[in-house]
């Protein structure tokens, strides 16, 4: 998971849920520190590991966390999408009947790493799914991007100059829920639907997963 995981209740609870579903160890981390730099534990087959550049773990932990022994590094949509493969995850395909789309996290998306893994997830459970254009690895960054998403002093230049290709790209969607697995992204969009006037609402795939979960 990333921190995005941190910011939406929901999102953990689900992580949580279908984590402890399989008999996984969950583990929780109270200090920054160890969030920013995850932990592992020496007996650990998987690393469930919250960081705050997901492609970094793909680095960091094989380079200075054992090597060859290290645990592999997993997105938590490919577990989710694997758990689901398995039918050891179940999910109510009545329960999310909005339209939605998808926006694809530059730090994730660009390099390949999950792109159609969170697409598989979508269409097991949601019926009126809509693609953006472009979609996937050529999908348009939200605009908050190396940091300035957190300065909200150039809001106006971030969500008006730099997301109005963004904004346009998600009103020709029509979609009334827009899913974004990235904090910055999140925060990013919120504030492009709300300085263009859209009616539509940001959500993590795990909230939508934890709404349709079956246990």
């Amino acid at each position: 998971p990333t921190t995005a995981t941190l910011l939406e209740k929901q999102a953990l609870f689900a992580l949580a849920g279908h984590v402890v579903l399989i008999g996984f160890a969950w583990y929780s981390i109270h200090r920054w520190s160890l969030v920013a730099f995850g932990i592992l534990y020496p007996n650990a087959k998987l690393a469930l590991i919250f960081f705050p550049v997901p492609i970094a773990a793909k680095y960091f932990i094989p380079n200075f966390c054992g090597g060859e022994k290290a645990p592999p590094v997993v997105n938590c949509m490919e577990l989710t999408l694997k758990l689901l493969e398995e039918g050891r995850l179940r999910l109510n395909p009545n329960v999310v009947s909005q339209t939605v789309t998808y926006h694809d996290p530059c730090n994730i998306a660009r390099t390949g790493w999950v792109v159609e893994q969170p697409r598989r997830i979508i269409r097991s459970f949601i019926k009126n799914f809509v693609e953006m254009t472009p979609g996937e690895t050529r999908n348009y960054c939200c605009g908050g991007g190396g940091g300035t998403v957190s300065i909200d002093e150039i809001r106006a230049f971030r969500t008006g100059v730099g997301g109005k290709r963004k904004a346009d790209q998600l009103r020709a969607t029509g979609a009334d829920i827009v899913i974004a697995p990235c904090a910055n992204c999140k925060k990013q969009l919120r504030e492009i639907i709300e300085d263009h006037g859209l009616t539509m609402e940001v959500k993590g795939l795990h909230d939508l997963i934890f709404a349709a979960m079956e246990f």
